[in-house]
């Protein structure tokens, strides 16, 4: 590898990536379109690149930039915990009881699918049936089925998917919608006191540092938003978060999944696609179906249970709660709940693990 051409070819490419989905997050900022700036930056990224392959050749998801996006993102995540958000955490058990129901549900109903309607093999079709985000269902999944590649492009179209129609069906069901307000919780970077940037810098990388020290999964988003939470739960310092700066985070992450997107070969791995779509859907329907179910027996907001049993990435729908201003504390420890739910699953699943390769 030539290391001194390395850091700025994949820096050049990012920046493109990240030039296509501001623009796409501006547009869609100004036609007040929901979680514009990392829905945005997601669509432009996947159908200009998809439309044009000399762009997406272009195009650089650069996931090693994208770990800092997501410490960062992780810090500000973990910092909407307060010490009242810990004294109402016993007070959730019924959209908990949901998530978990519902994860049952999405689970075995489309390892049905897979693997008795469509024929995949039992290792593949249980895995491909977890709803949970990409990244840890393929960490697990490379170890039992020689198809990884399968079970990765139906998470990422999964994850995608639900990712982007969740805040258009939160904008078609909410009557006071604005895309273009500041969230909740957040102010403008000119009113961010200078100790946010300080404690988002520790608290990002202390976080890493120790959850690599400590062998946890998944060390950019958990450790930084651990730490960040126990240092809001505890509420000892005040805690700005600087509007712009998580807009940028957003694009950032969301021109990474669009890029990722632009470059998966449908015509090498189309026979999966509508497989892939289905199950999205499905996902979908069954949350925005418990939501409302949940609407109706408690009163809790639609948006708010639809946020938090929606079968995608524990970052990135946290993330559009962050940019639709909904509970976002609420939000975040449902989906770690559901990830560790999902976890302790599949293991249950006795998925047979592929013969050794010959050497």
């Amino acid at each position: 590898m030539n290391v001194s051409g390395f850091a700025p070819t994949i820096l050049a490419g990012a920046l493109r990536t990240y030039a296509l989905g501001g623009l796409g997050g501006i547009v869609f900022y100004a036609l007040n379109l929901p979680a514009p700036f990392m829905l945005g930056s997601v669509l432009f990224c996947w159908i200009i690149g998809g439309l044009f392959k000399p762009v997406s050749r272009m195009l650089d998801p650069a996931p090693e930039l994208r770990k800092f996006a997501l410490a960062a993102v992780a810090v500000v995540l973990g910092s909407y915990v307060s010490p009242g958000i810990v004294r109402e955490i016993p007070s959730w058990w019924p959209t908990l009881l949901l998530l978990a129901a519902l994860t049952l549900v999405m689970t075995w109903t489309t390892y049905a699918f897979l693997r008795f309607a469509r024929g995949y093999d039992r290792a593949t079709a249980w895995f491909s049936a977890q709803p949970a985000g990409l990244s840890e269902v393929i960490a697990v999944a490379r170890e039992y089925t020689d198809k990884d590649h399968v079970v990765a492009l139906i998470h990422l179209i999964r994850v995608s998917t639900v990712f982007i129609l969740s805040p258009i069906v939160v904008w078609l069901t909410v009557d006071d919608f604005n895309g273009q307000a500041v969230p909740g919780g957040q102010v403008h970077i000119w009113d961010t006191g200078w100790l946010t940037w300080v404690q988002m810098l520790v608290l990002g990388a202390v976080g890493v540092l120790g959850a690599r020290a400590l062998r946890m999964p998944m060390i950019w988003l958990l450790g930084p938003m651990l730490l960040s939470a126990i240092w809001g739960g505890i509420g000892l310092l005040p805690f700005d978060r600087p509007f712009e700066a998580v807009a940028v985070l957003q694009i950032i992450l969301g021109s990474s999944i669009g890029a990722r997107m632009s470059q998966v070969s449908f015509r090498e791995l189309g026979s999966h696609v509508p497989d892939a779509y289905f199950i999205a859907l499905w996902m979908l329907a069954l949350a925005a179906g418990g939501a409302f179910a949940m609407t109706l027996l408690t009163d809790q907001p639609f948006a708010r249970t639809f946020f938090s049993v929606s079968a995608g990435g524990a970052s990135e729908l946290s993330l559009l709660a962050v940019a639709m201003g909904y509970e976002v504390a609420f939000v975040t420890m449902h989906h770690l709940f559901r990830m560790a739910f999902v976890l302790g699953l599949m293991p249950l699943g006795n998925p047979p693990k592929p013969p050794a390769k010959a050497d």
